[in-house]
């Protein structure tokens, strides 16, 4: 997988789906109580990673159903950070399912900053 990715942060070898079912049974026992404590994890799994599969975690975390309600355009500079940090195809493919209802939902309410090209 290293070689296919021609990635540098190496991979523990964790298929996705047992990563999955590993991380679901964490989070049905381990719910975070608010926004900033779901945004502070996100960033640290992100952040700290040093395989794939802690980044990989990352990106579900901000699309678990337990955290929906987190969801609203204010976001879009933590997603912003993620993208361009990771800034490849398998974490910033994702990504897509966060934004199209951030902003359709809200786009009212998004800056101008994201919504014409630097």
């Amino acid at each position: 997988m290293q070689a296919y990715m021609k990635s540098e942060m190496p991979y523990r070898g964790v298929t996705a789906p047992v990563r999955r079912k590993v991380c679901n049974q964490i989070l049905r026992q381990l719910r975070l109580p608010d926004e900033q404590s779901w945004r502070d994890a996100v960033l640290d799994l992100w952040d700290n990673a040093t395989f794939r599969e802690e980044r990989y975690e990352a990106v579900d975390l901000t699309g678990h159903r337990y955290y929906n309600d987190f969801q609203h355009p204010g976001l879009l500079p933590m997603y912003e950070h993620m993208i361009v940090t990771g800034a490849w195809w398998d974490f910033v493919d994702r990504f897509q399912l966060r934004f199209v209802p951030l902003n359709l939902a809200q786009l009212q309410t998004v800056p101008d900053y994201y919504c014409t090209k630097r």
